[in-house]
């Protein structure tokens, strides 16, 4: 009953139900500014440099709290909780407001690896982040 359980919910997600129609995507200031080759060109140096690194860009999604800085370079190992805490310490945000790590629209979970979150063409990681008040 298990293993039948649990291929349900592989072939649910796999199909890419469940997702939430019409997810907002957040449009990315880094992409306006610069150029896709210019990103390109970044993002296969730096990896070319660090091949076990994730060139990450970092934004606030909504009325998030903006951060002092938006490009990481993260080990392959890292989890989205290990990146919350980084991100948490810059933005110095009490421990009453969750914080909530978002890519493509989807939700993160903390013991998710980033190594297998989507990236884009232009080899980036795109992340969005919000900010809620857990108490109160």
């Amino acid at each position: 009953m298990q293993s039948n359980l649990s291929s349900s919910l592989e072939n649910y997600a796999l199909k890419g139900k469940g997702r939430g129609k019409g997810r907002e995507v957040p449009s990315f200031d880094f992409k306006k500014k610069h150029p896709f080759d210019a990103r390109r060109k970044e993002s296969s140096s730096v990896l070319s440099r660090y091949p076990d690194r994730i060139p990450v860009v970092v934004q606030p999604y909504g009325s998030a709290p903006k951060i002092d800085k938006s490009k990481y370079l993260v080990p392959n190992t890292l989890t989205c909780g290990q990146f919350l805490f980084i991100l948490r310490r810059r933005l110095s945000i009490g421990s009453e407001q969750a914080l909530f790590l978002h890519v493509d629209g989807l939700l993160l979970v903390g013991s998710f690896p980033l190594s297998s979150a989507k990236r884009d063409e232009d080899g980036f990681l795109y992340v969005s982040y919000s900010v809620e008040n857990a108490f109160g």
